[in-house]
């Protein structure tokens, strides 16, 4: 009997029919030894067509869109091309697109944007992972690259400058695809985790990093909204933690207003969350019973209870701090801050103490006395946009979505060097499985993937006129007439220049948008 069975089974092998029945049976018997049994004997693989044809009709919207994202853009572009309707026919079709390199094919792809764009039961899902694991190889995926030429005609240059790609050279259209990538995506919200693997390092930021180890330094970081400077701030901290420094973080934007209600109320705060966070020996009571002014209490509580018995530098940084140009008592705050820079030369104490200011105002507007002011001395860093090889960075740390020079291009041309902007496109287009191309013609639509950020710009230049007609000033006519709307407006992000008399907005996007709006 088992010589017959071992007949049929090589029959069937033989026939190339025996992994498709194999496979069915698992499916219906999915712990019978035998069956798995066979399946390792004959180093047979689950077929891809069983485990997805059942979803087909529910999930073939995210299918369609994973191939399409699979597909080189000139080919998704061509008027003439139709998406394929049913699963055979797109497994067909990927299976003749080159593949990304020796080692994955477009199929291994399309796969991984499924299990992440799809709603897929977990079930199904880890048949498919394990799919991926049984095929993802250069002995299952290896095929000739064909004819390139046509899909990619700029040059692609490697991480160390070499040319990967000229007109006479082949070179898969993109980097090689990790099936784990999708996963460990992250959406681009607020400050950028500390192990992120997309976290850019500006150019000069090791040494900047280096300042908060350092004794006495003052350090001002300027940047419009969402350029990444609280992002730089919490690289700082985390490296005077590293070095057992005793580091601070103090965001003014969550400031409740009861606290910036005055300038007593505001030291009194700062003192209370350094006796929180360091548990110094006396509260912050004990020096406000004191006949002293605000400032003079705050100075002596830093002095006695935090850097006194300090071995190494404090790092204190105050993020938006910004926030409190708009109260009365800015300038007695804030020459309190030059104060404690200031003093020293003079005692031994106060050098201890890393001071970190993170703002997007001009204070020149705001502060009478510059020369009781912070924002004048010190090491300045000023967040500004990102380069072009740092957008390429980007492109590569998301797996190379944007395919050329020309579509890296295309991006920028449409979002200037804007971190957050560029950070929302790929992980749009890596998410939603659209190509360059159909992103930038989406960008600005009122529904489109950066509806909420245009919106919420939009939103604010409406409830303040002035803004508003300012910034009609700058699309018409590349000027200003308001210094201090100009200034405004800089530091929100919407706009770029040195002075009222030469300004533009800040990204082709915001241009088209806000035309179209105001």
């Amino acid at each position: 009997m088992t010589e017959i069975v071992d007949k049929v089974v090589d029959y069937f092998n033989t026939s190339n029919s025996l992994a498709k029945l194999i496979d069915k049976a698992l499916n219906e018997n999915p712990n019978n030894a035998s069956l798995k049994a066979i399946k390792q004997k004959f180093e047979i693989t689950t077929s891809l067509v069983n485990l997805l044809l059942p979803l087909e009709k529910q999930i073939i919207k995210p299918m369609q869109q994973a191939y399409r994202a699979c597909c080189p853009d000139q080919l998704v572009d061509n008027r003439e091309y139709d998406i394929p309707e049913t699963l055979n026919d797109i497994l067909h079709n990927l299976d003749k697109i080159p593949q990304a390199n020796a080692n994955e094919t477009s199929i291994i792809e399309f796969v991984a944007r499924l299990l992440i764009t799809a709603h897929i039961s977990k079930p199904i899902a880890e048949k498919i992972k394990q799919w991926l694991e049984e095929n993802d190889s250069a002995a299952q995926s290896k095929r000739l690259i064909k004819n390139l030429k046509s899909q990619q005609n700029d040059l692609l240059l490697d991480e160390d400058g070499t040319v990967l790609l000229s007109e006479n050279e082949l070179l898969p259209p993109r980097h090689s695809f990790d099936s784990n990538w999708l996963n460990e995506l992250e959406a681009p919200e607020g400050t950028v985790k500390l192990r992120s693997q997309f976290y850019l390092q500006r150019k000069n930021e090791a040494k900047w990093l280096d300042k908060v180890l350092r004794w006495g330094e003052t350090i001002r970081v300027k940047g419009a909204h969402q350029m990444g400077k609280s992002s730089l701030l919490a690289r700082m901290h985390q490296r005077a933690k590293q070095n057992s420094q005793a580091a601070l973080y103090l965001d003014f934007q969550r400031l409740d207003k009861t606290f910036l209600s005055s300038l007593d109320s505001l030291l009194r705060y700062i003192a209370a969350r350094m006796t929180k966070h360091w548990r110094t020996s006396r509260s912050p009571d004990s020096y406000w019973s004191s006949s002293l002014g605000a400032k003079d209490k705050l100075s002596d509580f830093v002095l006695e209870e935090v850097l006194e018995n300090a071995d190494l530098p404090i790092l204190l940084i105050f993020d938006d701090v910004d926030r409190v140009f708009k109260y009365d008592y800015r300038d007695d705050f804030f020459s309190l801050i030059r104060a404690w820079h200031n003093e020293r030369p003079f005692e031994e104490q106060w050098q201890k103490l890393n001071l970190v200011l993170a703002y997007s105002t001009e204070a020149f507007l705001f502060i009478q006395d510059l020369n009781q002011s912070p924002f004048n001395v010190g090491i300045s860093i000023e967040i500004g946009d990102f380069s072009r090889s740092k957008v390429e960075e980007m492109n590569r740390k998301h797996n190379r979505i944007a395919r050329s020079c020309g579509e890296i291009d295309s991006l920028i041309n449409l979002l200037g060097g804007h971190p957050y902007l560029l950070r929302m496109a790929f992980y749009t287009m890596a998410t939603k499985s659209i190509s360059v191309s159909e992103f930038c013609r989406v960008a600005g639509d009122d529904d489109g993937p950066l509806a909420e950020h245009l919106s919420r710009y939009l939103r604010q230049l409406e409830a303040w006129p002035d803004l508003r007609h300012a910034m009609q000033d700058v699309l018409r006519k590349h000027k200003c007439q308001d210094n201090e709307i100009f200034y405004r407006l800089r530091q929100s992000g919407l706009i770029l220049g040195h002075s009222p008399d030469a300004v533009q907005a800040r990204c082709q996007l915001y241009a088209k948008y806000f035309e179209t709006r105001l």
